[in-house]
């Protein structure tokens, strides 16, 4: 099966997943978000620049999340 038609799938079927970064900088620093698709990049996640400021704390030197 491929990415297209698992990305379809979603699509119909919400998928939620818990995110976190290690560190967790404080106890909001854990929450459940939505997969809108998945994608072949190699181990990437495409996160909005508010989510990962404001919920992750994250500062772009090579930050890594857990899904």
């Amino acid at each position: 099966m491929g990415v297209r038609r698992i990305n379809q799938w979603i699509a119909e079927n919400p998928q939620r997943v818990l995110v976190s970064r290690s560190p967790i900088p404080f106890v909001g620093g854990v929450f459940v978000a939505n997969i809108k698709a998945l994608h072949e990049r190699g181990g990437q996640v495409v996160l909005s620049d508010e989510t990962v400021v404001k919920r992750l704390e994250g500062d772009w030197d090579g930050d890594a999340v857990q899904i």
